[in-house]
């Protein structure tokens, strides 16, 4: 919103649906991250110049085919009629070379990276819709004349260290990594542009050797990588490819074939196999699988304590060590917005719309 009532172009671009936590959280307001619905509504309306994500389920009404509204609205014309370029795969968005782009490019949440290839190709990578967003936003008008401000969610790296799922968590962090390589190539170009790259919290504790690995000091290199080199899908996509057909043949094979595991005991198997015939996600059994043979240790399903990395480069980037609340004034302190007044212009205006 700074950014904006300063002139400069607007945009965001996640994996995950955009009315998820932190891609909601810089484009709307809303006590209740779980009510997708209001912060879709709110995100339609915000004036943004580029969104790139999932989540189109959310724009649309119950009564249209995977809609989920239930106040009848329908947001895609809406998007539309404020004149963005709406398109819902890589191939309508690569074409879009100007003006507003809007793009809903999967129910709820994007694909991982490492299954789009078979399982959902018509998705953009993370990398693709940065690019995308860069180009549009720094050759649109708000952008040559005053900048822009993009946010960028690499979401689902999050989500594979909640499922403890190392071949999720890796492949994620690499495309992550290729989007934040075609940030930092336009910022060395552009010479005024400024590359923050953090996290709001770690997930899942994930540590290279295990208490279980008792040769861990005398273990090459090649024994935890090499595991991870044989991964073809994720766990999410494991399960994707097992729907229909999950026997134990059926599932030996899968899983020799994208995770290159083709050792499992008897109980590792039943496992798999059960939770299978239960219609239910295999992950809890076939994620500690692969961890063990990668000796990758995890110590909680949920958020840890320890400081985050933080990395930036560019004009007055922050550095050392940062309160949270830091990095974003950091930010602000760049397109010189001041939350003290952002925030009164804000609250006057919002009163005014409830009085009026």
């Amino acid at each position: 919103e700074g950014a904006r009532l300063t002139g400069r172009a607007t945009g965001v671009v996640a994996t995950s649906n955009v009315q998820h936590a932190t891609p909601a959280a810089f484009s709307s307001h809303w006590h209740d991250r779980n009510n997708y619905n209001e912060i879709a509504e709110q995100q339609v309306y915000q004036g943004m110049d580029v969104v790139l994500s999932g989540g189109a389920q959310y724009f649309l009404p119950k009564e249209t085919a995977g809609g989920k509204r239930e106040d009848k609205e329908n947001l895609v014309d809406v998007i539309k009629a404020k004149g963005y370029s709406y398109v819902t795969d890589r191939y309508s968005m690569s074409s879009v070379h100007s003006g507003k782009i809007w793009g809903a490019f999967a129910p709820d949440a994007m694909a991982y990276d490492v299954d789009r290839a078979d399982l959902a190709r018509l998705e953009p990578s993370l990398d693709e819709m940065t690019s995308k967003a860069i180009e549009l936003l720094s050759s649109s008008p708000n952008g040559k004349k005053s900048g822009f401000f993009l946010f960028v969610e690499g979401s689902k790296t999050d989500w594979a260290a909640h499922a403890n799922d190392p071949a999720g968590v890796v492949s994620e962090l690499l495309a992550f990594d290729k989007a934040v390589g075609s940030a930092l190539e336009f910022a060395r170009k552009d010479k005024n542009t400024l590359v923050v790259v953090v996290s709001d919290h770690g997930t899942g504790g994930l540590s290279i050797g295990t208490q279980e690995d008792k040769n861990y000091s005398s273990t090459d290199d090649d024994s935890v990588v090499g595991p991870m080199r044989k991964v073809k899908k994720s766990a999410e996509g494991l399960d994707a490819l097992l729907k229909g057909d999950p026997t134990p043949d059926r599932i030996k094979s899968v899983i020799a074939t994208e995770w290159g595991i083709d050792d499992f005991s008897a109980n590792e198997l039943q496992a798999i196999v059960d939770l299978a015939a239960a219609k239910k996600p295999t992950m809890p059994a076939t994620v500690p699988a692969l961890s063990r043979r990668a000796r990758l240790g995890w110590t909680t399903t949920g958020h840890t304590g320890a400081d985050v990395f933080l990395f930036a480069y560019g004009p007055g980037h922050p550095k050392g060590l940062v309160e949270n609340t830091g990095v974003a004034k950091s930010m602000a302190g760049a397109m010189n917005v001041s939350f003290d007044k952002l925030n009164k212009r804000l609250f006057v205006d919002a009163v005014n719309a409830f009085t009026s």
